[in-house]
């Protein structure tokens, strides 16, 4: 996958590195699923090139993937000396990046602060933030915050449609629904989740729910839970706010249909947010929560649509 934003990027975080005030740890921040830590890997890959080094030996790449936890443990920052003391380096620089430091757990950011204070020579971190509020203070004062921009739609389409073949109205519906999130769209049309959503559509505006056919369609061995809770605070959200970019299938759902009690909408959406903190961090059954939050948004619409 390329980075398709502003190229321009790439040659700021280079000579934020090889200026003649070298600067050794660059904070890539911006919305998450914009194409971050795309455009950390291609700025490496080109700085390492121009060097003629290795990427295999000059890259340690840091991040959740592996751990049941999703957060960034210490002992994968303690991994950075062994790293450092390796020597196949030949002198060439070499890269740590985080992605991302919203998910370093407490002592894991306390853990990488030396290393960015004293980071030794040709040593250099690109660390990927989300959030300004996820990371610790102490950690950004380090780096140089470098602002990501956005893609617009036709960027996020392009990629879409280079990552997964689909027709446009598919990809424009997974772009509309996923927020500009060009890893959330991906899913989206890769696991059929467009399919699942056009049918919650639909059960959440009738009296009796299908049990048999939600269960056929949600697949309780896909890794993709985050992005079904999406789909429900989505769906929670176009209720509160009507001026929302709405696909057909949601203009079609609530079409005619006006509401009571919107304090109720609010308060489930941060009962599912808090659902799936609980998820990442006390390893329930992901397909249970995700029936029961559904039944309970059921249960929510035939409650408040008059």
């Amino acid at each position: 996958m390329k980075y398709i934003g502003d190229h321009t990027q790439i040659d700021n975080i280079i000579k934020l590195f090889a200026g003649e005030k070298k600067h050794h740890a660059v904070l890539l921040s911006g919305k998450k699923g914009i194409g971050k830590s795309i455009l950390a890997r291609e700025a490496v890959n080109k700085f390492i090139e121009q060097e003629k080094a290795s990427l295999i030996y000059n890259l340690k790449w840091i991040d959740a993937s592996e751990n049941k936890s999703k957060q960034i443990s210490v002992e994968q920052i303690r991994e950075i000396q062994d790293f450092l003391n390796q020597t196949n380096f030949d002198g060439k620089a070499r890269f740590v990046v985080i992605d991302a430091a919203d998910d370093l757990n407490l002592a894991a950011a306390n853990s990488l602060l030396k290393p960015l204070e004293e980071p030794g020579k040709n040593l250099f971190f690109i660390l990927i933030n989300h959030h300004p509020s996820n990371i610790l203070p102490t950690i950004k004062s380090r780096c140089i915050n470098l602002r990501v921009k956005e893609p617009n739609r036709d960027q996020i389409a392009k990629i879409v449609t280079e990552n997964i073949g689909a027709d446009i109205e598919v990809v424009n519906n997974a772009i509309i629904l996923s927020a500009g999130n060009i890893q959330n769209a991906i899913y989206l049309i890769e696991f059929n989740l467009l399919e699942l959503y056009d049918f919650l559509l639909n059960q959440f505006m009738v009296k009796h729910f299908d049990y048999i056919a939600f269960t056929s369609l949600v697949d309780n061995n896909q890794d993709n839970w985050r992005v079904k809770f999406l789909l429900l605070k989505r769906f929670l959200y176009i209720l509160i706010n009507p001026y929302t970019d709405l696909i057909l299938a949601e203009k079609q759902a609530i079409r005619g249909k006006k509401l009571k009690e919107m304090e109720y909408v609010a308060k489930l959406i941060e009962e599912i947010e808090d659902m799936e903190y609980k998820i990442s961090n006390l390893f329930l059954n992901k397909f249970d929560c995700f029936q029961v939050y559904c039944l309970k948004v059921h249960r929510l619409c035939q409650r408040i649509f008059i």
